[in-house]
């Protein structure tokens, strides 16, 4: 084993683990999510956002799937329909457009709960928020994600601002996802496209036994960082 420091009395352990072979190809994401907030204190950055999305969406292949949805206080949610590129990208743009303008508060519990409606199998999720529930309870927000868990191939939990890491953390945990914090707004269009171009790098997943005493561990999947968790000393990777 290895270790690394990365700053006073935080280190990075590196160990080595047997992966059984993948005899299956790789599993290409056939719906993707793309959540963002559009609560008051967006007011700000909420353009930049918006701008973002329409570059990303633009670079999609054909036939990408993408469904776009949005949250704020009680009420104030939506997700479209699934819009299929290039021939509906149209429909993309109209729609992310109308995002422009922000509401009040901060609930997640509404817009995951359609998701979870909405939801199938292999598709992904990208979550934006720049603040904390403030309204809605966070227990129904990690019961949901654990419904929503198997549909999902990647989940990525991105949070900017005053947010609450150890929610955030907990909703990355439960879908084995990742969770991501920005120290700014300019970061975000880097970690949208981050995320596009992670969804061709997902593999069939295998269970892989740990050495004893591994409490916590994660990987590296292009450059986002997973957090597993460990049942019965092993992990679903």
């Amino acid at each position: 084993m290895k270790s690394y420091k990365v700053e006073e009395d935080l280190y990075l352990n590196e160990i080595q683990v047997k992966v059984p072979e993948i005899k299956e190809e790789k599993v290409k994401s056939k719906h993707q999510y793309i959540i963002i907030d559009r609560s008051g204190s967006m007011y700000y950055d909420i353009d930049q956002v918006v701008e973002t999305i329409i570059k990303y969406v633009d670079t999609l292949s054909e036939g990408s799937k993408v469904s776009l949805g949005y949250f704020s206080g009680y009420g104030q949610y939506g997700l479209s329909v699934p819009y299929t590129l290039t021939k509906e990208k149209d429909g993309v743009v109209k729609t992310v457009e109308t995002y422009r303008n922000v509401g009040g508060c901060t609930n997640f519990t509404e817009i995951l709960e359609k998701i979870n409606e909405d939801c199938k199998d292999e598709s992904s999720l990208f979550f934006f928020t720049d603040g904390y529930p403030n309204c809605g309870s966070f227990y129904n927000v990690v019961d949901i994600l654990k419904q929503l868990k198997d549909k999902l191939l990647i989940s990525v939990f991105v949070g900017c601002g005053w947010i609450n890491r150890e929610n955030m953390l907990e909703m990355a945990k439960t879908t084995e996802g990742s969770f991501i914090q920005l120290n700014n707004f300019n970061q975000f269009e880097e970690t949208l496209f981050n995320f596009g171009e992670s969804l061709g790098e997902v593999e069939s997943s295998v269970e892989i036994t740990l050495p004893e005493n591994v409490e916590n561990i994660c990987s590296l999947l292009g450059k986002n960082v997973i957090c597993y968790t460990i049942e019965d000393g092993k992990i679903s990777y």
